[in-house]
């Protein structure tokens, strides 16, 4: 007689491991960065000694009156009017056209990821809590083996980022942006 249980037990354990070890780097990178997405963020950011000087001439202040503006676009269900229609103290422009594109492209990933975040932290909830009440050698099993993902993607992320920015940053850019509109 073939005993079903077994067989799925020895199916589902280490898709339940590697499913939480792979959604640990993802959940960590994601969770991150909707933190660095609030106005508390830019507070500590913009004001911190030694921040570097805006190339087009915003001042601290300037920085922190527009930046939040770009901040909530993202978060929030407002067409891109919401930002092309900011305009500076002179009644000029804020956006332009290839940066309000941009930013509708950013908008578009960031959903998404946000979209991850949600769905992969209720499933890593999950998949925690049945492995804490079945098999908990299991669960410290894909801890750790999410832990080393996460370290060996930080330091091959770092790796690229040292030996080649600018091509890191080009392609980056160009699997998630539309050309001509991040440059």
């Amino acid at each position: 007689m073939v005993n079903h249980r077994g067989i799925a037990r020895s199916i589902m354990r280490p898709l339940l491991i590697w499913g939480l070890a792979l959604l640990i780097p993802v959940l960590l990178v994601l969770g991150s960065v909707r933190l660095v997405m609030t106005p508390q963020f830019l507070q500590l950011e913009y004001q911190r000694p030694g921040f570097p000087e805006d190339s087009y001439g915003f001042t601290t202040a300037d920085r922190l009156y527009y930046a939040p503006f770009a901040i909530a676009y993202l978060l929030n269900d407002a067409p891109l009017a919401y930002l092309g229609d900011l305009t500076f103290a002179d009644g000029a422009q804020l956006y332009q056209a290839s940066e309000l594109q941009h930013m509708a492209d950013v908008k578009t990933v960031t959903r998404t990821a946000f979209a991850v975040l949600l769905w992969g932290s209720l499933g890593a909830v999950l998949v925690i809590a049945l492995l804490w009440t079945r098999d908990r050698s299991a669960l410290a099993l894909a801890l750790l083996r999410g832990g080393l993902l996460t370290v060996g993607g930080i330091v091959v992320i770092v790796f690229g980022v040292i030996i080649a920015w600018d091509s890191f940053f080009t392609t980056f850019h160009q699997l998630f942006f539309q050309d001509g509109t991040w440059i």
